[in-house]
This record gives C-alpha cells, structure tokens and sequence, in this order.
C-alpha cells in the first residue's frame, strides 16, 4: 500500500517537492540550452580554424606549416557522434547546423 507523500511530511512537504523538482527540471533546461549554444560556438571554431588553415595552406605559408598540419591532421581525427549511431566528421555537422540549426543531441 503505497502512502502519499501529505500523510507523511504534511501538505507543504509535497508543494515543496513539487517546487523543488519544477525548479530543477527547469535548470536542467538550462543547461541543455547552453550546452547546445556551447557546442555551436565550438563547432564553428573549429571549422574557422579549419577554413584558415586550408587557406593558408594555398599561399604555401612556410612559417605556418606545422600549425596547418596539426589543424588539418586534428579535423580528420575528431569526428562527432551523433545520436544515430553514425560518425559524421566535424565539418559535415558545421554545415549542417549552418543549415538547419543546432541539432538536438
């Protein structure tokens, strides 16, 4: 036999719990949207470092041949997992959340 939370700590215990987790459903809420902005603001960092890279990779830039091939070397190795179970590399998502939008993890 279950027994409601009211018989046991009185009625304002279960509005505080009630409270309480609409509070933290909301924080969590949050935090899932900051993730989301974070995990934009990263991707499309690493795509511009990308995007540079191969640019100066053109101009044959010397002083900058390790940079570029640390940076081009990264962006083949760092690939992103999506929720469908499939590798996609890091730039394919950038053009895709240019798109369509951040997608939803």
């Amino acid at each position: 036999m279950a027994v409601s939370p009211t018989t046991c700590f009185g009625p304002n215990a279960e509005m505080s719990i009630l409270e309480t987790n609409q509070y933290l459903r909301s924080e969590l809420e949050k935090c899932k949207q900051n993730f989301r902005d974070l995990t934009e603001k990263f991707l499309t960092s690493k795509a511009t470092a990308y995007s540079l890279a191969n640019h100066l990779q053109k101009y044959k830039c010397e002083e900058c041949k390790d940079l570029i091939k640390s940076v081009l070397e990264e962006e083949l190795q760092f690939q992103f997992l999506q929720g469908s179970g499939k590798e996609v590399p890091l730039w394919e998502v950038y053009k895709y959340c240019l798109k369509w939008g951040s997608p939803s993890w």
